[in-house]
């Protein structure tokens, strides 16, 4: 028997969860605008179902036209998210807690969610599978990506009365960026959870990127290709040379 079918049985499935709403201001229509040829969306959906740990895969989504992209491409979709949660301002985490619940109030409860983000294109199914054995082997409650930052935030300066001042204040002098600490900031391409810390978080009005009371938290770093994220058009432009580029090379 797979490993999957053992965990199913169990009902301790792995449920891959891919929030895409209908609304972008940024970029109009981004999850299913196309990238050499193919939506966006369809990037992580192929890439959740190719994982080796995701039992599942699911596309929570307000949108028709996303829902017949996302079944097209294999997903699930097995309800319409409400627009309360489709909105601008709702935080990713209240989402996928929407989902968990949503699937489980039907006898389908899944132990752990992973949630891979719709806008990365570059999320592949060994970075999913990578970020979940770190989970397990972290004994953690939940998981994050992490990215390197782009500028460290000692060399960020704020202006009051027309006049510089630090954002931070850093003992001693750094003239290099050596000479200080590394430091990540979240990335949202793949978050692992367990079922419980989901709902939890939810109740206690926190983003994914909280990290609450005696959570756990294990990190993933990600490269600068993993962690690639679409939210302006300029991404869009960029990430579509680079798919073409890699499918003229032989390497997509």
């Amino acid at each position: 028997m797979s490993k999957k079918a053992t965990r199913l049985n169990s009902g301790a499935g792995i449920l891959g969860l891919i929030p895409a709403r209908g609304g972008s201001e940024g970029v109009p229509g981004k999850n299913i605008r196309e990238l050499d040829g193919k939506p966006l969306l369809g990037y992580s959906i192929e890439a959740a179902l190719n994982s080796r740990c995701i039992d599942r895969v699911v596309v929570s989504t307000d949108d028709e036209e996303i829902a017949e992209v996302a079944k097209r491409f294999g997903a699930d979709v097995p309800f319409m998210r409400p627009a309360d949660l489709a909105t601008s301002e709702m935080p990713t985490l209240p989402v996928l807690a929407h989902a968990a619940e949503t699937l489980s109030a039907r006898g389908q409860r899944y132990e752990t969610v992973i949630s891979v983000q719709a806008t990365s294109p570059f999320v592949s199914p060994d970075l999913i599978d990578r970020a979940y054995e770190r989970f397990l082997d972290s004994n953690a409650d939940t998981l994050v990506c992490l990215q390197e930052t782009h500028y460290h935030p000692f060399w960020m300066k704020t202006v009051e009365r027309g006049y510089v001042y630090p954002f931070i204040q850093f003992p001693g002098i750094a003239t290099r960026r050596q000479d200080l600490p590394e430091l990540y900031c979240i990335n949202g391409a793949v978050y692992v959870t367990s079922h419980e810390t989901l709902l939890k978080k939810r109740d206690l009005h926190a983003s994914y990127a909280t990290q609450v009371e005696g959570e756990k938290v294990a990190a993933l770093i990600l490269n600068q290709d993993e962690a690639f994220e679409i939210d302006t058009e300029h991404d869009l432009r960029l990430a579509d040379l680079i798919l073409r580029d890699r499918h003229a090379e032989g390497h997509c």
